[in-house]
């Protein structure tokens, strides 16, 4: 996710700021969210590239 809005905080603020806005649909079930954020200076500086990748999913309760 890349917003001005992230300027200036830290990763950890940045994360709080999407949760918050997501509140409502992560108490609906939501089992797990991979975020990546990142201002637009630096995804600029990263050619349009976020070098995402998340692990496989192992199926909620599956270990």
């Amino acid at each position: 996710m890349v917003s001005s809005e992230f300027e200036g905080k830290s990763l950890l603020e940045q994360h709080r700021m999407v949760n918050t806005t997501l509140q409502e649909e992560l108490q609906s079930g939501v089992h797990a969210l991979a975020l990546k954020t990142m201002t637009p200076e630096r995804w600029s500086a990263q050619s349009g590239s976020s070098n995402f990748t998340t692990p496989n999913c192992l199926g909620g309760s599956k270990k």
